[in-house]
């Protein structure tokens, strides 16, 4: 079944966040940092939930630690559908922005192997899909027209369906960042991975700001950022940090291996 997810930060007419298929897991943050969810889950669709209590849950993992490394993949996943859904709404172009919202929400966005072609419903109004695509709802009715037209999309009442998702994938990269996202993906999947790692307690945040390209008008740039609490880097070894096969603790008797 299909999810939404909503967020009690946000403001009362834009609540859909993003929406969550069979496979997709959420709810780290309360475990991992023991604070209150901030975001919660709506069925769309029928769906089967396992409601897991979080002292519960806490007492599983100390029995079996190595369950975290399980939660820590989560919530990798959750920061890279963040960065997903950032560099969508980056898109300038209003019609490759939409499309890159609607192959997002379908799971079609960054699909590989006999699924990626496959139509995708999208259980949702027209007006809640606008306001995602951060356009009027104008607007995305004439773009979704031309979608319609096209093939791209089937309309259904508060329900929409990716039909051609490689069309839809061509137009949304059309307008996309510059960039290599592949690499990037996979430094901050090692960064954010390291944070996890070697942070017993406190917080890892992954924080992503815009600046304006110097003297490229209309160009900006995105600065990603990993912070957490962990046991850091002694300011004499940081000359260690960005050689090869080098590590900052060498000893036999390290608690971190790697």
């Amino acid at each position: 079944g299909v999810v939404t997810m909503q967020s009690r930060l946000t403001h009362p007419d834009a609540v859909l966040l993003h929406m969550l298929r069979p496979g997709e897991w959420f709810g780290t943050v309360p475990v991992l940092l023991k604070r209150d969810r901030r975001i919660t889950a709506v069925a769309r669709t029928d769906v089967n939930l396992l409601r897991v209590p979080g002292d519960e849950l806490r007492a599983l993992l100390k029995r079996h630690p190595e369950w975290f490394a399980e939660l820590g993949r989560d919530a990798v996943y959750n920061m890279d559908l963040a960065m997903q859904l950032a560099a969508d709404l980056l898109i300038r172009d209003a019609s490759a922005r939409c499309a890159a919202v609607l192959l997002r929400l379908a799971g079609r966005r960054w699909a590989s192997g006999p699924d990626a072609g496959l139509p995708s419903e999208i259980p949702a109004s027209q007006s809640e899909v606008a306001m995602l695509c951060n356009v009027s709802r104008n607007t995305f009715s004439r773009i979704l027209r031309y979608f319609s037209s096209r093939r791209f999309v089937t309309v259904s009442y508060r329900s929409l369906t990716v039909s051609d998702p490689a069309s839809l994938r061509e137009l949304a990269d059309s307008g996309s960042t510059v960039g290599d996202s592949t690499r990037l993906r996979q430094v901050l999947l090692n960064f954010v991975g390291n944070a996890v790692k070697f942070t017993e307690k406190g917080e890892v945040v992954v924080s992503i700001s815009v600046e304006p390209e110097a003297g490229a008008e209309g160009v900006h740039e995105l600065h990603f950022a990993v912070k957490d609490t962990g046991i850091g880097i002694p300011a004499e070894r940081m000359d260690r940090l960005f050689q090869s096969f080098s590590q900052v603790d060498t000893s036999t008797a390290r608690k971190y291996g790697g």
